[in-house]
Order: structure tokens, then sequence, then C-alpha cells
């Protein structure tokens, strides 16, 4: 049983059977419960399955972050170092997780395509929401013809219209969209 398991993904543990002197049991068959109950004392759906070796490999799901208490009992009597608390830690989650920020690079080059190797000619950005929002931006200047672009977009779904210019022109690949879908 390990501390510091997420509780997105479900936790493992192992059960040794041993007889009274310590040994190891070789053979299945016991009648092993086990209750894991979260913070609040909500239980933990648990599944045991008997190896037949004397072994007994325990799996189950915590719903929440904080502290778990398993219980293993044997003959409705606690084994060796039960009950026992783990702490389960809040896993990320892909249905709620979202892309917050975006960015991306503009390497500007000279008329005849070799790159600049100075700053100080930064391209103007226009991101268009579906909307027609105007959405705010942040150009840094790196000081070696590159420039980073980064902007945040709402969780609005639509494309997005992205322009970057030098000189009231469109760069090379610009513009280009950029599609938000809520999932």
């Amino acid at each position: 049983m390990k501390d510091g398991i997420l509780d997105t993904f479900p936790a493992e543990f192992k059960i040794y059977a041993k007889d009274r002197d310590g040994n190891p049991i070789t053979e299945g068959g016991d009648p092993f419960q086990v209750a894991v109950l979260g913070p609040n004392g909500e239980p933990c759906e648990v599944q045991i399955n008997d190896n037949g070796d004397g072994t007994y490999n325990v799996v189950y799901q915590p719903d929440n972050a904080g502290p778990h208490t398993v219980h293993v009992t044997l003959d409705d009597k606690p084994i060796k170092d039960c009950p026992k608390t783990v702490n389960v830690k809040p896993g990320a989650w892909a249905k709620t997780s979202a892309i917050e920020l975006y960015s991306f690079v503009v390497r500007t080059k000279d008329k005849r395509g070799n790159p600049l190797k100075e700053g100080g000619q930064p391209p103007q950005t226009v991101i268009t929401a579906p909307t027609g929002e105007i959405i705010e931006n942040q150009t840094t200047d790196n000081g070696d013809g590159a420039y980073v672009v980064q902007y945040a977009l709402p969780v609005v779904e639509g494309r997005y219209t992205i322009s970057c210019k030098i000189d009231d022109v469109d760069i090379s690949g610009s513009p280009f969209e950029q599609t938000v879908q809520n999932i």
C-alpha cells in the first residue's frame, strides 16, 4: 500500500498470506476481506483476486483525494499493520483540464530569405474570436530575429483567426485558424 497514489487511477496492492509462524502459505482460499474508506468515510469499490498461490491482488478506486483507511481482515480479525492510512493525491483529469496558454514563434527573415540576427521588428498579431472580438496577445522580442507570441483563448467553441503581419503584409502561413472545441 503506497502513499501518494492519484485519485484518477485504480490503486493496487498484494496480500501475502502467512501461517501463525510467519511462513508463506502457498495455496489460496483464505477468506480475506478488504474495505477502503475515503476521507469522509465513504467506501471505495474494491476487488480481490485470489491467485491460488497464497497471494491476493487487491484493486480499489479512490474517488477523492485525502487520507484513505485500508482495512484488511481474515476471519473478521485485522491482519498485521492494519488498518493502514494511505494518502491519495488529486490527479489530473482530462475531461476537466484545458489548454490555458498558446504560443508560437515567428522567425523574421530578410527579403532574400536569410534569418535576421537581431530584433526590433516585431510582427503585428491580431487574433479574432468567432464572435468578432479581438483577443489580447503578447509578443516577446528574443533579440535574435525571433518573436514569441502568446495568447489565451476563452473556452468558447469556434474558429479563431490568427493573423501575423510585418509592415501590414501577412507573413508566410498567415492568417491561420485555430479551432476550440468543448468536450
